[in-house]
């Protein structure tokens, strides 16, 4: 699947014709070289922004990094080179990973996050033209000029509120949609601010977009690469293109998002009073406990129980049953981190139950009496990690006539 490395390009005052044309002639050169996976890319603001962001670009260089480790290389100098185009300026490098960066003091790609400079929020949007005009000219269009593209936003109001936006954060005024019109067809672009939350990252894959006409048969498909891990928050962009006048009859689009939520959080610490029956014959019975279970999304609650159990020795036996939102979800698994303590707050006991939430659904654990951690333990903290992977709808937009 690989990797694509971001570079972004700021300063507070917009570049002149000199510095403009300086970074075409960077872009052109770089883009030259020879690329097996994807070519050198940068753009440029058409107009001065107010981020003061001049430039960016995103490359994936090529996944084998054994056989074809030069690559990335050659990527990491040009970033480097870009970084003393425009004077005064300040560049910003991460990857999806999060393992690349730029030092701005030594003026060097780096690997040590402790170095880096902090990489701003920023709000890609429209208005970007390529530095190098070559890469304006569309592979499956030869006669493809970039004067010929022009952008008209659509007012997307009264929307109703049928996606899933909890998952990412989202509102109806977090999406934003742009008709990109160009002299072989239409595209949709799609823009959306995510917040995620700073205990997840969200690698997302996959944007689908389904175009409906009046009577709500679907009269277009197409789906765009995404391929953007966010961590806390952050902005994912796609262009869907659903073909010649595929979008002249449609009214609607609906939008959805492919992608893996990772997660990680304090689940509950469970209060627990062991009272287990004497004698001989088998027996069972709940165990006094308190839960304080953290609410947080998507882990959003936990019915937990718990038993002692009597038979040839003694066993604390605990039941969790993690609440999730998993609408669209198609993969959800959770590794559950649980540590016993005793009354002197000692942890006695560890285990690493895990869970399919959509098959199973509920994680079980015990206790045994070896060094009578099931008599002796009184607070259990339960901790949550892991994936869930989905499929989820961010709603269904209207599109002006």
């Amino acid at each position: 699947m690989g990797f694509t490395v971001y570079y972004y390009l700021e300063r507070e005052q917009p570049v002149n014709e000199a510095e403009r044309s300086a970074l075409q002639q960077h872009a052109v050169h770089w883009a030259g070289k020879q690329w097996i996976w994807e070519p050198y890319d940068l753009n440029l603001s058409r107009e001065p922004r107010a981020d003061g962001l001049l430039a960016y670009g995103m490359t994936k260089p090529h996944p084998d990094l054994d056989e074809h480790g030069d690559e990335l290389d050659r990527l990491l100098a040009a970033v480097t080179e870009l970084s003393g185009v425009v004077p005064g300026a300040t560049l910003h490098v991460s990857d999806d990973f999060g393992t690349t960066y730029w030092d701005p003091v030594g003026r060097i790609i780096t690997h040590d996050s402790a170095k880096a400079a902090p990489i701003p929020n920023y709000e890609l949007g429209a208005g970007w033209v390529p530095a190098d005009p070559d890469a304006a000219l569309d592979e499956d269009d030869d006669d493809f000029d970039d004067d010929d593209e022009r952008l008209e936003s659509l007012v997307v109001a009264g929307l109703p509120n049928d996606g899933d936006f909890a998952w990412f954060g989202m509102d109806p005024g977090s999406v934003r949609l742009e008709k990109v019109r160009r002299a072989s067809d239409d595209k949709l672009r799609v823009t959306a601010q995510v917040d995620v939350g700073a205990n997840a990252r969200v690698q997302f894959r996959t944007i689908h977009g389904i175009a409906r006409d009046a009577d709500g048969m679907a009269i277009g498909y197409d789906e765009a690469w995404l391929d953007r891990a966010i961590s806390d928050r952050g902005e994912i962009y796609g262009e869907l293109d659903f073909g010649p006048l595929g979008l002249a009859h449609a009214v609607e689009v609906e939008l959805r998002i492919e992608c893996v939520y990772k997660l990680k959080q304090e689940l509950a610490s469970l209060a627990i009073t062991p009272r287990y029956r004497r004698g001989d014959a088998a027996h069972r019975e709940r165990a006094p406990c308190t839960a304080t279970i953290n609410q947080e999304f998507p882990v959003e609650s936990a019915r937990i129980t718990a038993f002692c159990v009597t038979s040839w020795s003694r066993v604390l036996e605990v039941m969790v049953e993690p609440v999730v939102s998993l609408a669209g979800a198609q993969r959800a698994e959770l590794y559950l981190h649980v540590r016993g303590f005793d009354h002197r707050n000692q942890c006695i006991y560890r285990t690493s139950p895990s869970v399919h939430l959509l098959h199973e659904g509920v994680a079980r654990f015990t206790i045994n009496d070896e060094n009578k951690a099931a008599e002796r333990v009184c607070r259990i903290d339960i901790a949550a990690r892991g994936e869930i992977e989905a499929c989820v709808s961010i709603g269904r937009f209207p599109l002006p006539a």
